[in-house]
């Protein structure tokens, strides 16, 4: 090996470091600045480091640039460049900070023989986006994995709910045979049907937003009078409202411009928020059905509740599919929590979205907003 005691060029050595993205920036004893790397021009184009600038001076045009001062958390400029000096004066192996364009930077100090120091800086900005997606990555693998718990946890319960009162009622009169009672058999005949009634909407709600799930699937449209879908939709509820000492109030104008729509999904949309509006409300209570027109030409059907109300995180939580959480049961809700992502599903497919305002306490305003595409001139 043949050594040589003549020592390299700087600018050899910064193109070297260049090559590895490295800048440097090189200060004597008294923190004045004697050496910049062409990388670090190119790295720091804005603070113009040239040989002879001070150290505070150079963090000075730093820190404005790039609001180290609020980022940091100091009280002035002056705070945060006494912090840094001190700092630059004790080498510190590794830093590593985000700037106010985004960039994330790895920053080391190291001390030279004659008491001088070197920075090297790093833009890291790819390496830490890469960690950030695998990070992401992770945690939606274990969402993933909480939510198919979840699901199947919800699914076994609801799913047996109605088919237990199905094979409970059909033992019973099984058993009972010729003796039972034609009011009673009447009675259980229909409890029958009615939670198979509700297993099958359930396994319809499953297989809606699976087939759905992905908004690849095209509706066929069709130029509908939405008063007249209104309606029905009104006259599907009015026999579930009754009995709940509901009122059903019709406020859809009537000269509204035709609607091209897939009619089956918007008066199921329609029919799921008033039903929705029903079951929450007390009894007493109204529940308004109505249409209203944008400045931009846009459409919403609004249905507007007097029940208890939802908080943001409940809003959140209802229309993710299979959440009821103990917040929303306590409303003495029914059913897997399908039916407000079906409808936020379907309303996608139309161009538009769903949106629920509401605070607790006073009730709640669902909107099944329309574009102006969606709407004929």
């Amino acid at each position: 090996m043949v050594r040589s005691d003549k020592t390299l060029p700087l600018d050899l050595i910064f193109n070297a470091l260049a090559s590895i993205d490295v800048a440097v920036a090189i200060y004597d004893r008294d923190d004045r600045v004697v050496a910049v790397s062409p990388y670090y021009e190119t790295m720091f184009p804005e603070e113009d480091l040239k040989p002879g600038l001070t150290y505070r001076e150079a963090l000075a045009r730093f820190g404005l640039h790039h609001d180290r001062v609020q980022a940091l958390g100091y009280s002035d400029l002056e705070a945060y460049i006494d912090a840094e000096v001190q700092r630059h004066r004790t080498p510190y192996a590794q830093q590593v900070y985000q700037l106010k364009n985004g960039r994330w930077i790895e920053a080391r100090k190291v001390p030279l023989p004659n008491g001088g120091i070197a920075g090297l800086w790093r833009d890291i900005s790819t390496q830490r986006e890469a960690e950030l997606e695998m990070r992401r990555s992770k945690e939606s693998t274990e969402l993933a994995s909480r939510a198919k718990a979840d699901f199947l946890a919800l699914m076994s319960h609801e799913l047996r709910t109605p088919l237990n009162a199905v094979i409970g009622f059909a033992e019973l009169l099984e058993r009972s045979g010729s003796t039972m009672k034609p009011e009673t058999l009447g009675e259980y005949a229909n409890l029958i049907r009615t939670s198979g009634e509700q297993l099958l909407r359930m396994i319809n709600d499953i297989l809606d937003l699976t087939r759905l799930g992905g908004n690849e699937a095209a509706l066929p449209m069709d130029l509908i009078r939405l008063e007249s879908i209104t309606a029905t939709c009104l006259r599907i509820t009015e026999p579930f409202a009754r009995p709940r000492q509901v009122t059903l109030v019709d406020a859809v104008p009537t000269d509204l411009p035709p609607l091209r729509a897939e009619v089956a999904s918007l008066r199921r949309m329609i029919i799921h928020l008033l039903s929705n509006a029903v079951k929450v409300s007390p009894a007493g209570a109204n529940v308004t059905l109505t249409v209203e027109r944008r400045a931009n030409g846009a459409l919403s059907v609004v249905i507007i509740d007097d029940g208890p109300g939802m908080s943001e995180e409940q809003i959140a939580a209802a229309v993710q599919p299979f959440s009821q959480n103990d917040e929303v049961r306590s409303r003495r809700l029914t059913g897997a929590g399908l039916g407000l992502p079906l409808v936020k599903t379907l309303i996608e497919l139309h161009g538009g979205r769903l949106v629920l305002d509401s605070e607790l306490g006073r009730g709640t305003r669902a909107c099944l907003e329309f574009p102006p595409a969606s709407v004929a001139v």
